[in-house]
């Protein structure tokens, strides 16, 4: 699990950290929720917003 997160990161070329920080603010803001394993997409308009 943890190695998937520092992968993307990698990928996005943004450091571990700031993934847990963009993660947690979509926590926050209802966009996206924790599960076993991931992360599940709760509303899909406020996250649209969130990217554009």
């Amino acid at each position: 699990w943890k190695r998937d997160q520092k992968l993307a990161a990698e990928e996005l070329r943004i450091s571990y950290r700031h993934l847990h920080r963009i993660l947690k603010n979509l926590i926050d803001d209802g966009c996206i929720t924790r599960i076993t394993g991931g992360y599940k997409i709760t509303d899909r308009e406020k996250l649209k917003k969130h990217i554009s």
